[in-house]
């Protein structure tokens, strides 16, 4: 199974695009926000972009990509029956809007998910999305109040109001870069050290939200010592900026051992421009 994630902004003329960054600045070269254009005005993306959280870098193909920023609206046309994340961006309510209307128009209430990393924003969002069945994933801090209610024993207890939980995982490799970004300093290495062990005692954790139907996913898996550590856990997938790499990687892991298979395990590709 396969699920896209991607976070989406509003331009000037209000068309929602997806777009990650607060500027276009990694993606086009050019310093400024999505909000500030046209989106026929947009800048287009530069032939190599950097990727997130590692030093890799993303080189546009011929035939397929075509530098242009890409409509939400014209995701939902080319991925029909796909479900989808979307992650909005800002915290304006009239992008909630508008993403809430292509929802309804396309009739993917029940194969999207959408919300803000922001807790009041998102409850915002599930709020507008429930009459009609449109689903949320949970916030950071709301993340955070679960992790919490687990570690003191109570997350039973915890009512949980979202479908989903979208967990960063951090692995070897993506410990190394964030040393690498932060400059090698103590407290940053400390820090994402102290969070790897956590997340090493949170196993239980999400095998209990499994067990409640939470759909649980990690992010960003990019090499295979993250992918065969993440099997580990109780997941119902990964996000990947590499799904073509990962399916690789699944695929050999699977040829090794005959009597398991990855088959339902959901790859989340992220599509942000």
């Amino acid at each position: 199974m396969h699920i896209l994630e991607m976070d989406v902004q509003l331009t000037q003329d209000k068309q929602v695009v997806v777009h990650h960054d607060p500027t276009l600045e990694r993606v086009t070269g050019v310093d400024r926000k999505v909000s500030e254009f046209d989106y026929d005005e947009l800048p287009p993306a530069l032939e190599e972009v950097h990727m997130h959280f590692d030093f890799s870098v993303y080189r546009q193909k011929p035939g397929i990509d075509d530098g242009k920023i890409p409509l939400l609206r014209d995701v939902f046309i080319q991925n029909p029956g796909i479900p989808i994340n979307i992650d909005l961006k800002g915290g304006d309510e009239e992008l909630m809007h508008e993403v809430y209307k292509l929802i309804i128009e396309f009739q993917r209430e029940n194969i999207t998910y959408f919300g803000d990393m922001d807790e009041a924003r998102n409850l915002i969002a599930k709020k507008m999305g429930e009459d009609a069945g449109i689903r949320t994933f949970a916030s950071i801090k709301y993340t955070i109040l679960i992790c919490v209610a687990y570690f003191l024993g109570v997350l039973q207890f915890v009512p949980f109001r979202h479908y989903s939980l979208w967990f960063p995982f951090f692995g070897r490799e993506k410990l190394d870069t964030i040393w690498r970004i932060a400059g090698n300093q103590w407290k940053h290495r400390f820090l994402a050290g102290l969070y790897r062990w956590l997340t090493y005692w949170m196993k239980p954790m999400f095998w209990h939200l499994r067990k409640r139907g939470v759909l649980i996913m990690f992010w960003n898996i990019n090499s295979e010592d993250e992918f065969e550590r993440a099997l580990t856990y109780s997941i119902d997938g990964i996000l990947t900026d590499w799904p073509e790499e990962m399916r690789r990687i699944a695929d050999q892991r699977m040829n090794k051992n005959a009597s398991g298979s990855d088959d339902d395990l959901i790859f989340g590709r992220r599509k942000d421009s």
